[in-house]
């Protein structure tokens, strides 16, 4: 008879350990590049993760750090890092300088003071980094790169570098709310292909930016051979472009980088000015509308669509990052040994709460949550949803309101001649007709008052978070 080889857990969880990507979002001044640089260290010593109590433990929590500080210490490998604002930098070096510089004297033309400066510090080394990358691009229409060129990205310094230099350079220019050069040119490439157009939007453009990631990807797994591949993204600003990863890869890992914002600000002191960390708040606190949402940065919908979620508290000088580093170690050990650990109380509690949101209607925003006690034994579950007897928001069409049908499910307001003309405005505008195939074209009233009113207001929702029986307020 035939042998027939038997698969180990060993085989089964390698798949997690020779192939990984992980993501990291988080706010500028968070500490995405803090953690990047972490993961991109060679070896585990040079992380210099806590010591884990050895002897005496006071709890399972330092129990459960000793089993995974043990287990990386023995399965450690490198990440190789791939910055997000080094693919944006690549494709504005396939143009001259004349035209950044045109573009920055539109976009900034009351700053041409601050824009003439730059031109004659980014000169010499425009053109030099230029001669290196003008040829990584096979097809720049298509963003096709040739092959072998992941080196270009990864192995020399002279992209990351360069980087950095146009990063301080422009710090001159992040003035009066406006948005940062490296935001525009993200979205701009995000809408239309070209850093310096911002005027044709095109959704095959969306994916430009991951689909340049996802290629040096390719080039690096394959320059691997059988070493296991480990991949870290710095950073991800677009929840399109999180989507992208999450559904081409199993073993992709969203981590949020989150911290208090006074701490966050005092980080971002050290190099910037308080009226440019305020423009920089603004830039992210402006709310994206449908459209904008498949080109524009939107660090909130990345935020609260994460599968990790990293705590860097402040740390004064010499601080060792325990905290963040203390997570970080778990969360890896965890992807590549599912089950190694038992999950917190508080993960336990907000996996719940992460289910129960599946229960809500509302389609701007799904809320869950569970109330417990001290010991974290669950008392209460509840979700967001329309009050007791009204339709949700998930489950009405638009066509319907528009046609008089399932007039039940819609309010005496929804009905008027207002509220049915913004929405067959939106219909017809959008090309909808045709193109659903069977779906149920449901619409979001909050957005719909909103554009009446035109400005954002919240309080429009139609959602509540209730509280009887087994239903709990949002805490």
């Amino acid at each position: 008879m035939q042998n027939i080889e038997t698969t180990t857990l060993e085989d089964l969880y390698s798949l997690r350990s020779n192939f990984l990507v992980i993501g990291l979002t988080g706010r500028q001044g968070s500490g995405c590049s803090t953690v990047a640089n972490i993961l991109s260290k060679k070896k585990f010593k040079d992380c210099k993760f806590p010591k884990p109590v050895t002897n005496k433990f006071d709890n399972s929590e330092d129990r459960k750090y000793n089993i995974t500080h043990r287990f990386l210490t023995e399965n450690w490998s490198q990440f190789t890092l791939i910055r997000a604002s080094d693919i944006i930098v690549s494709i504005i070096l396939q143009y001259d300088l004349k035209e950044l510089v045109a573009f920055l004297e539109r976009e900034y033309s009351e700053l041409l003071t601050e824009v003439s400066k730059i031109e004659k510090e980014l000169i010499e080394d425009f053109n030099k980094t230029k001669n290196s990358f003008q040829s990584v691009f096979s097809d720049l229409n298509a963003f096709e790169l040739k092959e072998d060129v992941s080196h270009h990205y990864v192995e020399d310094d002279k992209l990351s570098k360069f980087s950095l230099k146009l990063k301080k350079t422009f710090q001159g220019l992040i003035k009066d709310g406006l948005p940062t050069p490296f935001q525009k040119f993200g979205d701009n490439i995000r809408k239309s292909g070209n850093p310096y157009n911002k005027t044709d939007f095109d959704t095959k453009n969306s994916y430009t930016i991951s689909f340049i990631i996802k290629q040096l990807i390719k080039q690096i797994h394959s320059k691997n051979g059988k070493k296991s591949t480990k991949i870290v993204i710095d950073s991800i600003r677009n929840s399109f472009e999180a989507r992208y990863f999450r559904e081409r890869y199993s073993a992709f890992y969203l981590f949020a980088i989150t911290t208090d914002n006074e701490f966050r600000e005092k980080r971002l002191a050290k190099t910037l000015s308080l009226p440019q960390i305020k423009s920089l708040d603004t830039e992210y606190d402006r709310n994206v509308d449908t459209k904008e949402s498949f080109y524009c940065q939107d660090i909130k919908a990345c935020i609260q669509m994460s599968d990790v979620y990293l705590n860097n508290p402040d740390c004064e000088e010499g601080d060792s990052l325990s905290e963040i580093k203390t997570n970080i170690l778990r969360y890896l050990s965890l992807i590549s040994q599912p089950g190694i650990i038992t999950p917190t109380p508080q993960e336990r509690t907000m996996q719940i709460a992460y289910t129960a949101k599946y229960n809500s209607g509302c389609i701007s925003r799904q809320v869950g949550a569970v109330v417990t006690d001290p010991y974290y034994s669950v008392k209460s579950i509840g979700w967001n949803n329309t009050p007791e007897g009204q339709t949700p928001c998930l489950l009405r069409n638009a066509e319907d309101l528009v046609n008089n049908v399932d007039e039940v499910s819609f309010s005496k307001y929804e009905k008027t001649e207002t509220i049915k003309e913004v929405v067959e405005k939106g219909l017809m505008v959008e090309g909808y007709k045709g193109k659903l195939k069977g779906k149920n074209l449901c619409f979001c009233f909050k957005q719909v008052q909103n554009s009446i009113d035109s400005y954002k207001n919240q309080v429009h929702t139609r959602s509540l978070t209730r509280r009887r029986k087994c239903y709990a307020t949002n805490l």
